[in-house]
């Protein structure tokens, strides 16, 4: 974009100098002054005519530095010299621009490095549609310069506009030449009038061969003559247009506007240049056109007329616009880039090459606490203020620093701990990455500190929480099982009332098990932390085992199990799964009538294993299916059911971890369908 935006300056800068004078020497000097600063060369000229076969050349304009100077013989005849007319050559026979120097082939030649200390040399032939071909370059001396493609494309277009002006000026010169002619001529001799109308005639095919529309109009802004240009400009034939005037192919508006400006023009019998207006071409669309012309006088110096041109600068304008639009743009990224830099709560440090700091915002400076002084110091000395450590305790080295690690082209991220010499100390994550320029190597880097300190504080309190359900809690329980499970076994005789006790004790505490280890596994959901321990699993054995166990707890006389004969081996954990379909039977049993069979069945559907577990209970209302496996949910028509709303919540996530998915069809007043997947590949698992 920045390069485009350049080019388009470029342009600009030279259209501009083109048209300030409809002097063509005057235009040469301004547009050469004009190159000169674009490319910053030692010397910059044009050589005059650009013809190996010319006995003789010319330099008519010529920039240079004061340490480099010239010929000094501009606008000279001087003898073309052995190696000019090669150049002429070669350049009349390249179609962009050529290039010399010591490496080019052929390399430049002695002469220019002996006698004006030339380095490399660009040159172009120019094609102006008057006269010979004129050949257009520049030298460096200071050093050798390699010029880049976007410069030789600059230097191309620039060397056509040139040609263009060149065109436009030598035939506006001639022109006037030639009406001073005809004024000699006939107050002379009636014989030189013929030469004078060959002039015209010869003219006139110059005219109608450049790229300008060429145009003439009487005293009253009719057009007496219209170049064959104006088929391309407007679409209309030339014939089409004489008799009409310039304003009868404007919008109303513009062409109001336009006579106004056209009627003052006349009145001050005055040249006028670069009257922007805007036609309509015949297909309906708007061409703009900037016009110049000149008055043409009687002998009796009478106003007859107006002769000039018109130049079709429609992209020219499109193109103003566009790089407009792109400043615009750019100014509102800016703009947003900035609102976000300094809005953002997260601290960014942008670098430069050398590790000095570019920016700092709000964030990162109340985070660091950098005096002015501090953040002039070498990115060494900055970290070792901060004191860094490690999450293992250790001190940050300098080559693990970040910033520094970016500026070589890594990208990085870590948490560390920081204490800042005036700042709270803070845990912070740390990321790094270079910020690349147009060639390979990083140009500066950016550094993003968020802070964790809250998060790690809460990270330390979740370590103690799982080392307090894991030990601290389970510990008692334990006692107390094992201690009812003693008792049970010791105790020979035992009345009713010792039999429910016991079975209270132990029920109670094999649930405050299971409602620990529901509350573990939600901790290392959290932390993404669900161990598995996979293993081969041979469902055809593994489930009736599962389905004896739940039977002596009482809950199995309702059970029926169905089992394809067929049943592949599964990579699973066997006590996540026990959980699965335990939380799974339960609350089927839970929500059944007494009486009511619940069955569990396993079957190989598309590659995978698919277990489901259905009942004939009243079913759950349609509203909670959507929340059933979220964590803490419970329906509507729990009741008086016992539960906080884990078990589908673990059992989802359990089934995700084996990397499954898990699902619930139910009917109100018919029962519902839990089903389950498992992969069948060992690869597939999370």
């Amino acid at each position: 974009m920045e390069r485009k935006v350049h080019f388009l300056e470029c342009m600009d800068r030279v259209n501009r100098a083109i048209h300030q004078s409809d002097n063509v020497e005057q235009m040469l000097w301004t547009v050469l002054e004009v190159v000169h600063s674009i490319f910053d060369c030692d010397r910059v000229w044009l050589f005059y005519p650009c013809d190996p076969q010319s006995p003789t050349y010319r330099i008519p304009v010529e920039i240079t530095r004061p340490e480099y100077p010239g010929a000094h013989a501009l606008n000279l005849e001087v003898p073309m010299k052995p190696g000019g007319d090669l150049i002429c050559a070669r350049a009349l026979a390249t179609e962009g621009p050529v290039i010399y120097d010591a490496d080019s082939d052929p390399p430049i030649f002695p002469e220019l490095t002996e006698q004006f200390g030339v380095q490399s040399q660009m040159a172009i032939a120019i094609y102006p549609h008057v006269g010979q071909p004129w050949l257009f370059g520049m030298h460096q001396c200071s050093h050798r310069r390699v010029w880049s493609v976007e410069e030789q494309r600059l230097f191309e277009e620039i060397a056509r506009r040139i040609g263009d002006g060149l065109s436009t000026l030598l035939l506006l010169r001639d022109l006037r030449e030639s009406q001073e002619r005809l004024e000699e001529i006939v107050e002379e001799r009636t014989e030189e009038l013929r030469r004078i109308n060959a002039d015209i005639s010869r003219f006139q095919d110059l005219v109608e061969t450049i790229n300008d529309w060429v145009w003439e109009v009487d005293a009253n802004g009719f057009y007496t003559y219209a170049s064959p240009r104006v088929r391309d400009l407007l679409g209309y034939e030339p014939a089409e247009v004489v008799g009409k005037r310039p304003f009868d192919f404007m919008p109303e508006e513009e062409g109001k506007r336009v006579s106004k400006a056209f009627t003052k023009i006349v009145e001050s019998r005055q040249p006028f240049h670069a009257l922007v207006n805007r036609n309509r071409h015949k297909d309906g669309r708007l061409v703009v056109l900037e016009t110049s012309g000149v008055p043409i006088f009687d002998a009796l110096g009478n106003l007859v007329g107006y002769q000039g041109v018109d130049r079709d600068i429609t992209r020219r304008m499109e193109m103003e616009r566009e790089r407009e639009l792109l400043r615009e743009e750019s100014r509102r990224r800016m703009a947003v880039v900035e609102a976000i830099f300094e809005a953002t709560q997260d601290g960014i440090a942008i670098y430069d090459s050398e590790g000095g700091i570019l920016r700092l915002n709000a964030a990162c400076e109340e985070m660091l606490g950098f005096s002015p002084e501090e953040q002039r110091l070498d990115i060494d000395q900055r970290w070792a203020l901060l004191r860094v450590t490690k999450t293992d305790g250790t001190p940050l080295s300098p080559e693990e620093i970040p910033s520094k690690k970016a500026l070589a082209g890594e990208k990085t991220r870590a948490i560390l701990h920081f204490h800042p010499p005036r700042r709270p100390a803070r845990w912070l994550s740390v990321s790094a990455a270079p910020i690349r320029s147009a060639d390979v190597g990083p140009a500066s880097a950016v550094t993003i500190l968020s802070d964790i300190t809250d998060f790690h504080a809460l990270q330390q309190e979740h370590e103690i929480f799982m080392q307090m359900i894991s030990h601290d809690l389970r510990t008692p329980i334990t006692v107390i099982q094992g201690h009812a499970e003693m008792l049970d076994g010791r105790i020979r005789e035992k009345d009713e009332t010792t039999v429910l006790n016991l079975e209270a004790i132990l029920t109670a505490a094999r649930q405050m098990n299971g409602m620990m280890d529901d509350l573990l596994r939600i901790v290392q959901e959290q932390a993404g932390e669900i161990p598995l321990e996979r293993e081969r699993l041979n469902l055809l054995e593994y489930l009736p085992k599962l389905a004896r166990r739940i039977a002596v707890s009482g809950l199995g006389d309702r059970l029926r199990i169905v089992l394809s004969p067929e049943l592949p081996e599964v990579w699973a954990d066997s006590e996540a799964l026990e959980r699965i379909i335990s939380n799974l039977l339960t609350n089927a049993l839970k929500y059944s009538p007494q009486d009511a069979e619940v069955t569990l069945r396993a079957e190989n559907v598309a590659g995978e294993i698919r277990i489901s577990v259905t009942d004939t209970g009243k079913g759950i209302d349609p509203r909670d299916i959507p929340h059933l496996f979220e964590r803490f949910y419970r329906g509507r028509d729990t009741g008086t059911k016992k539960g906080v709303g884990l078990g589908l919540y673990i059992t989802r996530k359990l089934v995700e971890a084996h990397g499954g998915r898990v699902w619930v069809e139910s009917e109100i007043g018919k029962g519902s369908v839990f089903t389950f997947t498992l992969s069948l590949e060992r690869g597939n698992l999370h």
